[in-house]
């Protein structure tokens, strides 16, 4: 998947998508890797 594709589906820019991607995952809340592996259509645990 693209980071376009990835921003469409999150509702936010491509650029923020890179940012996330580039800040490391560390760095945001569990609600928003939660919506993050959402978008990628992927279950969580």
């Amino acid at each position: 998947m693209t980071q376009a594709q990835m921003a469409e589906r999150l509702g936010i820019s491509q650029a923020q998508v890179s940012r996330l991607e580039k800040r490391g995952y560390d760095a945001y809340t569990l609600s928003s890797l939660r919506k993050y592996v959402a978008a990628l259509g992927e279950g969580y645990e």
